[in-house]
């Protein structure tokens, strides 16, 4: 990893960026993890693992993103085998990542599949704040965002990312005046902005994973009537399911909102509930549910 730079001290400023990348399409094929823990506004410590895939394949696509080869992975601990060492860093710890339902969904699905325990703590995407906090950019990408820094990188190397991101996020909480990045917008709102507007208790944060949404992809179209849709992509990220932003074959679920449904009618035709259809006429197993569905799915 290139030169850490050299950051002034803000007392309170606590958390850890995580940047996971897989070997191919399996969420269990973690091949890199970087984490970087920044302590009272700091780099404390930065570390990077390579990890034996499961299965042990390297797709092409994943191979054009980050470069690492079959060969390099080989001869590389599997994920249970470095548990015991990256367990410290991650669990209870406020964590951060860019496009965090990516690298949390990775975590806690290869905790499952490999049957080891995970206590999460809060979580913090440098990606949804961004576009919250920076509402004029031409491009999200971690890459482009750093850039606005000053800060340069090799992009998909996981401990080039995971420091990207850390100083993301740093950057948001000065811009803010805070020490805690969960007070920037989104997150500041989020929990009055749900009791506000619906019964939904208790705030987003504090709700726990559900078994009926757990690792599932879902995509949220039309207008919601409880939530806006960044919190309710917040809360399926926060109770333990994948969100997306467009319909595809990995999709699970497709909420629609029950305000476009009381406006304009069961049969009016929202693009992605058009793309759903389609991809469920060929075969794929998308279910389609309206809002008040996916409360009563998670028990809400």
């Amino acid at each position: 990893m290139q030169h850490v730079p050299t950051l002034e001290k803000i007392p309170g400023l606590n958390f850890t960026a995580i940047d996971f990348e897989t070997a191919n399409n399996e969420r269990s094929s973690a091949c890199a993890l970087g984490v970087v823990k920044v302590v009272d506004g700091q780099i404390h410590d930065a570390r990077q693992w390579f990890i034996r895939p499961e299965p042990l394949e390297v797709g092409f696509y994943q191979f054009r993103v980050h470069g690492i080869s079959l060969k390099a992975l080989e001869n590389q601990p599997t994920f249970p085998e470095l548990w015991s060492e990256i367990r410290p860093l991650l669990e209870n710890e406020l964590l951060v990542a860019h496009n965090l339902s990516f690298d949390l969904g990775i975590l806690r699905y290869s905790c499952r599949h490999f049957g080891m325990t995970y206590q999460p703590g809060k979580a913090f995407c440098t990606l949804r704040a961004a576009k919250a906090n920076w509402k004029n950019e031409a491009s999200y990408s971690l890459s482009k965002l750093a850039a606005r820094l000053g800060h340069t990188f090799k992009h998909h190397d996981a401990l080039e990312d995971a420091l990207a991101c850390a100083l993301l996020a740093r950057e948001m909480a000065v811009e803010n005046q805070v020490n805690d990045i969960l007070a920037c917008p989104p997150y500041s709102i989020i929990p009055n902005r749900v009791r506000r507007k619906s019964p939904l208790e208790p705030a987003i944060t504090d709700l726990p994973e559900s078994r009926a949404i757990l690792d599932k992809n879902i995509v949220f179209t039309g207008n919601l009537r409880k939530l806006s849709r960044e919190d309710a992509y917040c809360l399926a990220e926060h109770l333990g399911a994948v969100p997306s932003n467009s319909v595809n074959a990995a999709t699970h679920y497709l909420v629609t909102g029950d305000a476009t449904i009381k406006r304009y009618g069961k049969k009016f035709r929202l693009t992605k509930l058009q793309e759903a259809q389609q991809l469920i006429s060929l075969g794929h197993k998308i279910e389609i549910i309206s809002e008040s569905d996916f409360y009563a799915l998670v028990g809400l």
